[in-house]
């Protein structure tokens, strides 16, 4: 299942750690149409605020009715039934696009007006992909997986802790839903989690965060939690008792955000959507990658049918948590019983984080903490005391940092960073990540410049006597539009029989 719900029963152990730590503390179709531009969306109301749904494909004057359906007028160039079966899904979503689903059947937009499909920056999939190459997190998934002995380890615990390449501590959990072998990776402490928060900085994740934080008009962002899942086998359950909401009674402030990081060479993912509506039968959307899933607090999901151990393989998926905290939701975007960090009912860390990734800014007010906030300018979270609750604990057993102990011993075990080491690391790790993302943005001119000199080629050619076709065109493959893409070679219109496709004069031949 992409995004882990409410389905697990707490550990008592755990909520009473949290409960002291926190104590202390006091002292976070083939439809090819016209493909004319997508019109500004209606303003709604949800929850007491206004919605502005700038992505909607819909006319202030619409009534209800109308507002639900998709007009003919204004279809993009979708996906192809062969692609994705039941949704109408653009071919092309750009990054921080957000896009209702509607069905391909009705052509009626679902009744989950949280569930939609977001554009990804492509460098995203880029970072992460180098991520979990570098940190040797594919690997220990398919570990995991196929080798019974380390299965049979993971699964004797609610969760079994990891060093993985980059010397960072995971957690890993199985899932409580039978048919399934699917794993659930989290951050084990806070160094690894700011190492993956580096990985959405250097991704362009500020793209994704505004616009979340515009479309539903939040107050602020956090990110609760960056959750890798991966899974060799879903085998249907026809009672679809995977399908699942992440938090209910948090709708409006809570939202996941579903990425698929590898999917085995020559498959496919689904993830099924439901309409918002217990008794109806969800239905499987396409997951490709540089496009999310964006889904709400409530909004039911659960993994579809999939099989990928013919060829030893897994897939891999990250669910990104946002939460929109203030004092009245603190409590519930706090009480996620899965992940082993951040820690259960931990509330005076969530509250460190509040709006720290994007804040909705209002320029006309000056007053102090309401400039703009961004990833690209991070400042990290507010001060945090991070205290040991069971005595004694700089004379315990390092091992014991691997259990439950921890938790009682959070400054020990550094299951938080202490505020100094914290700001220092997070200063350098900003820095670090801007020189990244310069570095790249150099290499990509290099390639642009390339992409010029391939055209200045063709036009000497033609100067020399030589011919290329106009019905040949170099695009990139699949959809990703990044100039460091791979391109392909295409012919745009049919070739008749006996036509000049390319000529090269001698001239213009290297020896």
């Amino acid at each position: 299942q992409e995004g882990k719900g409410k389905k697990r029963k707490k550990s008592k152990k755990k909520k009473k750690a949290n409960k002291g730590n926190k104590k202390a503390r006091d002292n976070d179709d083939d439809d090819d149409t016209s493909g004319k531009k997508r019109k500004k969306g209606r303003k709604g109301k949800k929850n007491g605020k206004k919605n502005r749904g700038k992505k909607q494909w819909m006319n202030d004057e619409d009534d209800d009715d109308k507002q639900d359906e998709l007009p003919l007028s204004m279809d993009p160039i979708f996906l192809p039934a062969s692609l994705e079966p039941h949704y109408l899904i653009p071919t092309n979503i750009y990054p921080g696009e957000i896009i209702p689903l509607y069905s391909r059947q009705t052509r009626r937009r679902v009744s989950d007006d949280e569930a939609l499909s977001i554009g990804l920056p492509p460098e995203l999939l880029l970072e992460f992909q180098s991520y979990i190459e570098k940190t040797g997190l594919l690997r220990l998934a398919r570990e995991l997986t196929y080798n019974p002995q380390a299965r049979e380890l993971m699964t004797a615990k609610e969760h079994s802790l990891y060093t993985l390449d980059d010397g960072n501590l995971w957690g890993c959990m199985s899932t409580p839903w039978p048919r399934m072998d699917m794993v659930w990776i989290d951050p084990a402490d806070e160094d690894c989690f700011e190492s993956l928060l580096s990985v959405l900085r250097r991704g362009s994740f500020d793209t994704v965060l505004r616009a979340i934080g515009e479309y539903f008009d939040l107050e602020g962002l956090l990110i609760q939690g960056v959750g890798p899942i991966f899974l060799s086998h879903f085998d249907h359950d026809p009672e679809y008792t995977q399908i699942h909401s992440d938090l209910p009674g948090a709708k409006g402030s809570f939202y996941n955000v579903v990425i698929p990081l590898y999917i085995p060479p020559d498959s496919t993912a689904t993830l099924y959507v439901g309409d918002g509506d217990d008794d109806d039968t969800p239905l499987p959307v396409t997951m490709r990658y540089n496009v999310g899933t964006l889904l709400g607090a409530e909004s039911r999901h659960g993994t579809a049918e999939c099989d990928y151990r013919e060829s030893k393989d897994v897939r891999l998926s990250v669910a990104i948590y946002l939460a929109d905290v203030n004092d009245d939701n603190l409590d519930i975007i706090a009480s996620d019983s899965t992940s082993l960090w951040p820690t259960e009912g931990d509330t005076a860390w969530f509250a460190t984080q509040k709006g720290r990734f994007w804040k909705r800014h209002n320029p006309a007010v000056e007053v102090e903490g309401n400039a703009p906030r961004s990833m690209k300018q991070d400042v990290g979270r507010t001060p945090f005391h991070v205290i040991d609750t069971f005595p004694n604990c700089e004379d315990i057993d390092p091992n014991q940092c691997y259990t439950e102990t921890r938790l009682n011993c959070a400054k020990t075990c550094r299951v938080y960073t202490n505020d100094n080491l914290y700001y220092q690391t997070l200063t350098q790790s900003v820095e670090q990540d801007h020189q990244t993302v310069t570095n790249t943005a150099r290499q990509t001119h290099t390639a642009a410049t390339h992409a010029q000199m391939a055209l200045d080629q063709v036009a000497w050619l033609h100067e020399q006597g030589g011919h290329l076709s106009s019905k040949v065109q170099f695009v990139p493959l699949h959809s990703n539009t990044s100039t460091t893409a791979p391109q392909g070679t295409f012919a745009n219109q049919f070739i008749t029989k006996g036509e000049t496709i390319l000529t090269i004069p001698h001239a213009a031949m290297i020896a």
